[in-house]
């Protein structure tokens, strides 16, 4: 059986084990959910830049009070591990407040003690003591004790039975007299979390000592007793510091109630205290779905009669006061014996049954969102629903139909549980409570990762829809990690802060639009960003953490570790937030070739749908006129495959003339009619003898050039070529009325490349080259077209490789492919990598940008956890494993900084535009005006140039 298992026994487990063995296994749960356990490398640094400015926020000697007025809140928790560091830190904190506190009230009383020792020589004649000889004898303790009375007796030389001013018997009101004078009160003394470890010599602070105060004692005069509230425990100050912050600062919700009760753990283990019970955590970590969700305006209008239903409102809002009564009692004490722990769940089970309505209305009226399938559905619906409750409300009918819709929501596999977010946790969002400024002041975690078939997947029908529904401007193709920081930000209080982990994506496409870019707009401010942050430990994930500000940031910023100006939504040091504009500049250059819509149209040899190219030729020499309909038809295979980019087919294409006109050419009408006509589906809009898509402003464009550059939609290379101006370029071909060798020198180079590749979309795992994302909003250098440096230097490269595909006999991909190779050693292709860098060289140049550098080496095109990490279960040779990614280019140092100067170029490009009228002339042409050609000596109408007859070119 072993020897049959082979490679399949994993190299963790080497001895088989026995039957009925316990075994770990690793399951698809995590990459399903797009999350991972944040080990503590990650945490640390990330809660503590979270932290930096709420804690500065507080000035430089913030009291222990203010530190437990903060509230944190990981809406995505896991098992904890972010609420645990932020435990650690705060409690960290909170002590070093005890301590300033401890040695400032020791200044303060010693200053007083002094005072009151001056006073000491009227005290000792009433007592009948020598002050002279009293003076003389020191202060100090011969033995600890803890009755802090007799300590204080002592330091008198105080005799029982000795009067005392006032009449007073002094054997049991001296040490009141004394804790008085000195402003203590005695009760309450023996509350202090710390504990002396020191001696001073000092006579005062002697005296002070054996008060034994500490801070946390209560002071008549408005000093604030619950920055300190706890019993007297031989318990170390910082753990019950993290007792304190675990139960009052912070928050949690997950969407798993599992992972509720491991983050209650997790804090259970760090706050653990000998002879206590666990912190109580039940009110401050929940289950819920922190993206869907209603504001408790919002539930309590749901149903309602302005006219008559202001009694009903009254009601929820004195409900949620209560709720928020008991849970401040929740949180006033530290939980430190089993009864203390009762009552907290008693005031907890309190607020369930005050929430209850609330959370019904709530549940239906989201319900009412999921039930329908379109968009008037759940309108309906939600009135149906209205009408319910306004019946429950006014006792004509019991919860049991709305309580049968809410349970519905929440079960099944994919059920959702609703989060309301500031009925379920009050005091964060209550502008009495937050001095009219709510929310949290800060949020940190690692919310799950998920593109838009996963999200699809793991969520009940329409979610996608109340995602964009309820987060305006936001995307269906986004990452869900977007969702959760618009969501973050909104319950942020101003002057807030955020620092979450999120995929790369966060400042790229779709994903950067509905999340950082939106926040940016909204005024928050992101103050510190690190990108491409590989995971610690063996998962194969590149990360980036952003931090926010609610408002505006005036303190230094950090991005990947250097100090920048601002930090766009990009995450890059310069530019704007916003998508880049299109450049009338660069209008009318670029197309997408023609959408044929039947093969039946061309002249293939390979495809059996197709006439063969045999009887092309018959045809022309039957009637030599047909010539005049039937062009040279190429698309992107064969430009990155053929050696020359040579064409294998044709295509009959009768332009935009009428049936009647294409009827002059009876052979090639008798094809298309025949093979063409009733092929089409309902959805196709053009005649049945002419191309779906013929792309007329393609051929106007190009009518006066001899060649033009082409380059393939999608391809995994980012190459460029120039082909004759009569064909017919298929759809899959990318056309530019440019013929200029310094537009392939700018369109080829790594700086282009860059900017397309970002703002391209992709298909599987290919770039996809989108005219008006990659072209139109590219800003090209001054002069471009009368540069002759850039001419030079594309026309070396460009003759270079075309010599060198010819002698290989390799098309594009395959000559890419070996220079993309980190193996490859030809010397030829190491001449192209030489040749592609001088070509670099030349753009930066024009852009007046020679500081950066053009040294490429060969890195990673992507390190993706699904690509790159192999089956532990197979072995080395397996073939599932693919061939990593490499690909010759620029550092992501220089690819960032190039992306963020062209940019910037592109914003102050646009801007230029419209101030210089630019916008309104494109506006013209864009309502139908055409463009008559001049006619240059550059951009001459070639005499014999193939015209397509019938197709108008002026």
């Amino acid at each position: 059986m072993v020897a049959a298992l082979g490679r399949k026994v994993s190299r963790q487990t080497p001895h088989i084990l026995p039957v009925g063995s316990l075994y770990l296994q690793p399951g698809e749960e995590r990459r399903r959910s797009g999350s991972h356990y944040t080990p503590r490398s990650l945490t640390k640094p990330i809660v503590e830049t979270t932290l930096r400015p709420v804690l500065e926020a507080l000035g430089e000697r913030p009291t222990a009070e203010q530190i437990l007025s903060l509230k944190v809140c990981d809406l995505a928790m896991g098992s904890g591990a972010f609420l645990v560091e932020t435990c650690r830190q705060l409690a960290e904190k909170l002590v070093e407040a005890w301590e300033r506190e401890r040695n400032d009230t020791r200044l303060e009383i010693s200053d007083d003690v002094q005072t009151r020792l001056e006073m000491s020589d009227h005290v000792h004649i009433r007592l009948g003591i020598n002050s002279q000889s009293h003076s003389q004898s020191p202060l100090k303790r011969t033995e600890q004790t803890s009755n802090s009375n007799q300590s204080c007796l002592e330091d008198l030389d105080y005799e029982p039975g000795n009067s005392f001013p006032g009449g007073r018997e002094g054997e049991a009101t001296i040490s009141d007299h004394v804790h008085t004078r000195l402003g203590i009160n005695s009760q309450s003394h023996s509350q202090s979390p710390l504990k002396r470890t020191e001696r001073i010599s000092n006579s005062n602070q002697s005296c002070l000592e054996d008060l034994d105060y500490e801070p946390g004692n209560s002071f008549p005069g408005g000093r604030d007793e619950n920055a300190t509230i706890i019993n007297h425990s031989p318990d170390e100050p910082l753990l019950l510091a993290r007792r304190l912050v675990a139960q009052r600062c912070l928050y949690g919700v997950d969407k798993n109630p599992f992972a509720v009760n491991l983050a209650k753990l997790s804090l259970w283990l760090v706050t653990l205290a000998k002879d206590l019970p666990f912190t109580f955590l039940d009110h401050a970590l929940k289950c819920g779905d922190s993206l869907v969700g209603l504001r408790k305006e919002e539930i309590g209008s749901f149903g309602k009669d302005a006219a008559y239903d202001l009694p009903l409102l009254a009601l929820l809002k004195q409900q949620l006061e209560r709720a928020r009564s008991y849970r401040t009692e929740i949180q006033a004490l530290d939980t430190r014996s089993d009864a203390d722990d009762d009552q907290k769940r008693n005031y907890l089970y309190k607020v369930e049954q005050e929430l209850h309505e609330a959370r019904l209305i709530g549940d239906v009226r989201i319900a009412a969102f999921f039930e329908g399938s379109n968009k008037k559905q759940p309108e309906e619906r939600e009135k149906e629903i209205a009408e319910l409750v306004r019946n429950w409300r006014y006792h004509q009918a019991d919860a049991e139909s709305l309580q049968e819709i809410a349970s519905k929501l929440r079960s099944g596999e994919r059920g959702i549980i609703p989060f309301n977010w500031d009925i379920e946790f009050p005091e964060v969002f209550d502008r009495d409570d937050r001095n009219n400024n709510p929310g949290f002041d800060a949020i940190v975690g690692n919310p799950p990762f998920a593109g838009k078939n996963t999200t699809i997947n793991a969520h009940a029908p329409g979610y996608q829809d109340w995602l964009k529904e309820v987060y305006p401007e936001s995307h269906g193709n986004s990452d869900l990690v977007a969702f959760f920081f618009r969501r973050a930000f909104e319950i942020l209080r101003q002057g807030g802060t955020l620092g979450l982990i999120a995929t790369n994506t966060i400042a790229q496409g779709d994903t950067r639009s509905t999340g950082l870019r939106w926040i940016c707009q909204q005024g928050g401010t992101i103050y510190n960003a690190q990108k491409r942050l590989k995971w610690p430990g063996l998962a194969a994930v590149v990360v980036s953490v952003v931090n926010i500000c609610q408002g505006n940031y005036k303190q230094i910023k950090l991005l990947n570790g250097r100090e920048v100006p601002r930090i766009s939504a990009f995450l890059f040091h310069a530019g704007g937030n916003e998508n880049p504009a299109v450049l009338l500049a660069n209008a009318e250059k670029s197309f997408q070739g023609s959408i044929v819509l039947g093969m039946g149209f061309t002249f293939d040899d390979t495809n059996p749908e197709a006439t063969p190219i045999a009887e092309m030729q018959r045809l022309i020499e039957k009637d030599a006129r047909n010539a005049e309909r039937i062009f040279p038809y190429i698309g992107g295979e064969e430009v990155n495959s053929s050696p020359t980019h040579a064409h294998r087919r044709y295509v009959i294409n009768f332009g935009e003339m009428s049936e009647d006109e294409a009827r002059l050419y009876p052979d090639l009408m008798e094809i298309v009619e025949e093979k063409v006509k009733g092929t089409r589906g309902k959805h196709s809009t053009a005649p049945w003898w002419q191309f779906e898509r013929l792309r007329g402003e393609l051929f106007r464009a190009i009518a006066p050039l001899e060649r033009v550059l082409v380059r393939s939609l999608t391809s995994k290379h980012f190459c460029f070529a120039f082909l004759p101006a009569g064909f017919v370029y298929d759809q899959t071909l990318i056309v530019f009325a440019l013929p200029y060798f310094s537009c392939f020198a700018i369109l080829s180079c790594n700086l282009h490349e860059v900017w397309a590749r970002f703002f391209g979309a992709t298909l599987e795992d290919r770039p996809r080259y989108n005219i008006a994302d990659c072209f139109e909003t590219f800003p090209f250098p001054e002069n471009w077209e009368t540069n002759p440096t850039l001419e030079a230097a594309g026309k070396e490269y460009y003759e270079f490789r075309a010599a060198l595909m010819v002698h290989n006999n390799q098309g594009l991909t395959d000559t890419y492919n070996r220079f993309h190779d980190p193996e490859e050693r030809d010397s030829d292709i190491l001449k192209l990598h030489e040749l592609h860098a001088a070509m670099d060289k030349a753009v930066l140049d024009a852009y007046d940008w020679s500081d950066i550098s053009t040294d490429c080496t060969f890195l990673l095109d992507y390190d993706d956890e699904e690509d790159l990490t192999s089956n532990p279960y197979e072995g080395e040779g397996s073939s599932r494993q693919r061939k990593k990614p490499w690909r010759y280019r620029w550092t992501e140092q220089v690819h960032d900084e190039v992306l963020a100067r062209l940019l910037d170029l592109n914003q102050k490009r646009a801007e230029a535009e419209i101030l210089g009228g630019k916008a309104a002339e494109g506006k013209a042409k864009a309502k139908g005006a055409k463009k008559k050609t001049t006619k240059t000596k550059s951009q001459k109408l070639v005499k014999d140039s193939p015209i397509i007859p019938g197709f108008n070119v002026e």
